[in-house]
């Protein structure tokens, strides 16, 4: 007789005779124990109140099945409309679910792709100090960000660990140093050491044994001065150009000169640009200029670009470039600037700017 069901008891009543009495205390007694003794059938169970045990534990529980229904006390977990699972703490309420997983993220954790087949792991190692990001358990994961800060680095080191089999440059950019003047490093597979990039030749000369400068230094973006102390004058036509010992340029006292400089850059040498500095004696005539060479085994004298030339007026200090001649020097080959003057008393060049990359000297 299952908790629930109704108690079928034939009380003893008034004339009834001794043995009638015992007979039917003895059917309810029966009845009772047999009640008692039966199994809480779950379909006799209608609470519609809070249960209370009064602190006693729920043990041999089979499980514990949850239904839909927010709750806001304190020490009660509950299903929310999402079916997340949720606890309500004295601090409030803590979703312990998110989308069939555990809510990592409320926790501000590190997420992702974790469980499955393959696990990511992020451990600590107390006794390195080390935190060790891993995927697929035992395989070392990549971690990208956008910046590695070390806040306290004077307590250890800061190591860059690189696969021996790596045979490509690779490039460490350093944002800023604790040295003055320091922005990048360099590092001297020689000794094995880093030293600051911005070094000179003679700083760094005595890491290496042997320097092999058999070939050419290759250079970018420099500059080659021709001074004017440093080119020729002709006349032509016996007019005059002589060159002032005092300040180092040329100066035009009569009609037209040409004025030529060399190009002392090797074959395979990239003549980018070429820019040319002086004066105008008189607001008439123009001063122009070009780079040329002479091909040696046949004194023939060829065009390479023109640099510029001055306006008809303006007297006075002036210029003119040409930034785009990126030409490449040939073998057998002289170079050299000719800046041809505008017949004018007064004219006067200071030098000529060769700019380069390529192989040089």
């Amino acid at each position: 007789m299952p908790i629930g069901s109704n108690i079928d008891v034939d009380l003893p009543v008034p004339g009834d005779t001794y043995a009638e009495i015992t007979a039917k205390l003895k059917a309810a007694i029966e009845q009772l124990v047999e009640l008692l003794e039966a199994p809480i059938d779950s379909g006799a169970l209608d609470l519609t109140t809070p249960l209370s045990l009064h602190g006693a534990p729920l043990i041999n529980v089979g499980g514990i099945r949850l239904v839909g229904g927010e709750s806001t006390e304190a020490g009660t977990a509950y299903i929310d409309g999402a079916g997340e699972l949720h606890v309500v703490t004295t601090l409030g309420d803590v979703q312990i679910t998110l989308n069939g997983n555990l809510n990592v993220a409320a926790l501000g954790t590190i997420g992702g792709d974790y469980g499955g087949a393959n696990p990511a792991t992020v451990t600590y190692d107390d006794t390195s100090g080390e935190y060790r990001f891993k995927e697929d358990s035992a395989v070392w994961a990549s971690v990208v960000a956008a910046e590695f800060i070390a806040k306290n680095p004077t307590v250890g080191s800061i190591a860059f660990g690189v696969d021996p089999a790596i045979t490509t440059a690779k490039t460490f950019t350093i944002k800023s140093l604790p040295a003055s003047g320091v922005s990048g490093l360099a590092y001297v597979a020689a000794d094995g050491t880093v030293v600051d990039a911005n070094a000179t030749r003679e700083t760094l000369a005595h890491k290496f044994t042997n320097i092999d400068l058999t070939g050419n230094v290759v250079v970018s973006n420099r500059s080659l001065i021709i001074s004017a102390a440093e080119m020729q004058p002709r006349n032509d036509g016996g007019l005059g150009a002589t060159i002032s010992t005092a300040n180092a340029w040329i100066h035009n006292t009569s009609g037209a000169s040409s004025i030529y400089g060399a190009i002392r850059l090797p074959a395979g040498a990239v003549i980018q640009g070429a820019k040319w500095w002086g004066a105008k004696g008189s607001a008439t005539g123009t001063i122009s200029g070009s780079v040329r060479y002479t091909t040696l085994n046949s004194g023939t004298s060829t065009l390479v670009a023109s640099i510029g030339n001055t306006s008809a007026n303006n007297p006075g200090a002036t210029s003119f470039e040409n930034a785009a001649i990126n030409h490449t020097m040939l073998s057998g080959a002289a170079y050299y600037v000719q800046i041809f003057t505008s017949g004018q008393s007064g004219d006067e060049t200071y030098g000529v700017e060769i700019t380069y990359s390529g192989a040089a000297v």
